[in-house]
This record gives structure tokens, sequence and C-alpha cells, in this order.
């Protein structure tokens, strides 16, 4: 997780919105000089030379997409061909428009709208996304009309399908050494449902799938090990990315080391290091930087996304210390989450007996199945498994593995 939300560190950056909107044939000359750097930014084109059979050169052109370039991660997309047409950059300036988005505050935004999303349909990994819901979940005002504004609709539905789409290379760049994580999907699309009038989205549903990496090993880990997880305030998704990019990006991320050590200690250097921020004497605007980050941290204290946060300078404030750029913050959670960090706790212990016990027995298992009085579908989606081998393992086809045994004891104590 750190280095995936590593992938939208820092402050939106400039995206030249207008100028990118107005045709090709209608820029000036230095409107389409900056136009074609933005567009050189994000997109590249890479040859990749192979051989056939007969040692024939064959020469495949390949388009790359850069998503994140900063401190704490580098990660890039290879995106087809078949996407673009030749010698033609307008569709490429709409992609390049869409992953400038998608990586940033806004994206982290509509990210954790879609775990909220999967929370709600039970943790399997799984669930419809429902394009109204989604921007329900995301606190959006409607239209006179009771729809949504066209222009977020098309937004939500761009991002979810760069989500599902990008196979994400990510280079780890933490100081401690380098991990490359190669061809990892966020999400797959299983299948779609989409309603269209005047050429505007009125409904869109989507069969999404988070990809195990990242998501449901969380819950359910392979090894054995003891789930992964922990809360977040729902509230945080509903904060304006443009106002509060530091508040969306900073809220997960506190609450994954919180879940590490309930009482956080940090360098006003280290944190500044994960928000992309640079600290360094050649940054002219670091102290500017610094005072955005305090004031981002008592919006968050007010929002009850932190508990309380002091600084061990000689001021309640590093910018009005001597050295401020070495000061240490004490970060604490707020008392909402220090409960449900307790309660994760006690079930990871339970967790941790139960994965000493041995696997399910067939007849165990079937006596679990009819005591929660669930069909074989409901049962089965609990569980993260096709209702088919429900009835494989009730009619003794299957052996119950020890992570479905782990599972049925995790929901279902009450039942064996």
């Amino acid at each position: 997780m750190f280095a995936l939300l590593a992938l939208f560190a820092g402050k939106p950056d400039r995206i030249p919105r207008k100028l990118l909107q107005k045709p090709m044939g209608e820029r000036t000359p230095e409107e389409q000089k900056e136009a074609n750097e933005f567009l050189d930014s994000i997109i590249r084109q890479e040859t990749r030379t192979t051989y056939d059979e007969k040692g024939r050169v064959i020469n495949d052109r390949e388009m790359v997409a850069l998503i994140a370039d900063n401190p704490r991660v580098e990660a890039w997309a290879g995106i087809p061909e078949s996407l673009f047409a030749l010698d033609d950059r307008i569709r490429e300036e709409a992609l390049a428009i869409q992953i400038k988005r998608t990586f940033k505050a806004q994206g982290v935004r509509h990210l954790l709208g879609l775990v909220i999303g999967l929370e709600d349909a039970g943790r399997t990994g799984t669930f419809l996304w429902n394009i109204n819901d989604h921007l329900k979940r995301l606190g959006l005002n409607k239209m006179a009309g009771g729809a949504y504004p066209p222009e977020e609709k098309r937004t939500a539905t761009e991002i979810v399908r760069i989500f599902s789409s990008l196979f994400i290379t990510s280079k780890d760049q933490d100081q401690r050494g380098k991990e490359t994580i190669i061809g990892k999907k966020l999400f797959s699309m299983d299948g779609f449902y989409l309603e269209k009038f005047q050429n505007e989205i009125v409904n869109e549903t989507i069969e999404l799938r988070a990809t195990d990496f990242w998501y449901k090993n969380a819950f359910q880990s392979p090894d054995g090990k003891a789930p992964q997880y922990t809360k977040l305030l729902r509230e945080v998704v509903k904060e304006n990315h443009r106002n509060h990019p530091l508040t969306i990006y900073l809220t997960p991320l506190l609450a994954i080391w919180w879940r590490m050590n309930p009482v956080r200690k940090l360098s006003i250097q280290s944190i500044m290091y994960w928000c992309n921020l640079d600290y360094s004497h050649k940054n002219r605007h670091r102290m500017r930087d610094l005072q955005d980050l305090e004031a981002e941290l008592n919006y968050m204290k007010g929002k009850g996304y932190l508990g309380e946060w002091t600084n061990s300078g000689e001021t309640p404030l590093p910018s009005g210390c001597r050295d401020p750029f070495n000061c240490i913050l004490t970060l604490s959670p707020p008392e909402w989450l220090q409960d449900e960090l307790k309660a994760i706790t006690d079930k990871r212990e339970r967790f941790t007996l139960i994965a000493n016990t041995p696997p399910l027995s067939q007849d165990q298992f079937k006596t679990a199945f009819e005591k929660t009085g669930l069909s074989r579908r409901q049962f089965a989606n609990t569980l993260g498994i096709s209702p088919q081998m429900v009835s494989y393992l009730l009619k003794g086809k299957r052996k119950v593995t020890p992570e479905i045994s782990l599972k049925v004891k995790e929901c279902y104590p009450d039942a064996l």
C-alpha cells in the first residue's frame, strides 16, 4: 500500500486544460509548444526490436505513459498502439490529461470511493460499481434536475477505466533499497452496462474486481498470516481535491502507519518526502510548502482525521523554529480510530488462534453452511469463492482448504 499510495503523492500538477481543449489548428506556436511539452512529459514512444525465425528485424512501436516520478516511486504503464491513430496527438493529449488527473489527489478520492464500494459488498474483492452511487459516496451535488453533472460522470468513468486497464510497473525508490513490481493492475473489468442520452452518460454499471495483491490479501492472507487491514473514515472521500489534496493523500497514509504503531513520530523532512514536497534549499517556496502542510494538519485535526500533532521544536509550529526542517512531529490517531485499531488487534489475535487449528471436514463445512441459513450464492460471496465451489465442498467433491476453513471460522464462529 505504501508503493501504491506513492503513485498519487504531492500537490496536483498544473494541467493546461484550456490550452489542450483548443483545437490544434487554432493554437498559436507558443500554445502548441506548451501542449507538446505537457504531452511529452507524460507519454513517450518506444521501439522494441525483435527477430523472426528467419532473423529478420521486427520493430514494434510501444506507447508508454509516465504515471509517477517522485522521490518515493517511479511508475509507468504500456499503452496499446491501437488506442491512437497514426500521427494523431489529439487522443494522446486526452489520455495524458486523464492520467495526470487520475494519479493525483482526485484519483485517491475515487480510489477510496471504490474501496468503500468493496467494503459495502462484503470484502469479497468484487462489486457492481454504479456511477450514480459512486458520485453519491464522493458527496457530489446533483444539478437542479436531479442528475449529477455530465462532466463529473465522464471524469469518474475515465478514472475507473484507467484503474482497470493499465498494467502498472512501479520501481520503489525507498532509501532502504529498490523493489520492482511488474505488470500489476488495480482492478479488472468483468462486464459493464451503459445508458446514454444525447451522447451523455445517464447510468453506468461496471462489474469490478480488485486484484488480490493489494486488496483481498489484506483480509484473507494466502500464507495464513493474520489480516493486515486498517479502518478509514468515509468522510475523507468527500473532501475537495483542489482545496485539500494533502488531506486526501495523508489520511489513508497515516491510517496505515497507525495500524503498525498507534503513535507515529516523523521528521518534517520525512513527511515532505512522502508528500513529494521539496524541502531542499533549491526550492524557493519550501517555507510556503511547510506552512501549507501545517495548515492541512490542523484541518485534519478539526475534521477528525487526525487526533493530535505536536512539534519537538521551540514553537508549536515548525515554521517558527530556527531549524524547521529538522523538527520531529508526533502524530496521534483520533479517538474513534484508536477504538477500531484495538478491535482489529483483538480480531488478529483470534485469527492467529484459528489459523493453528486443523482445516474443517466436509461435515463441519456442511453444518456451518446449514446453520447460517444463507443461500449457496450468499455463502460463497462472503467466502470469496464461487457458488459452484460451495456445491463441490458440500458434496465432498473437493476438500475444504485451510484458506476456506479460516474464512468460515472467522465469519461464522457461532455456526461451528
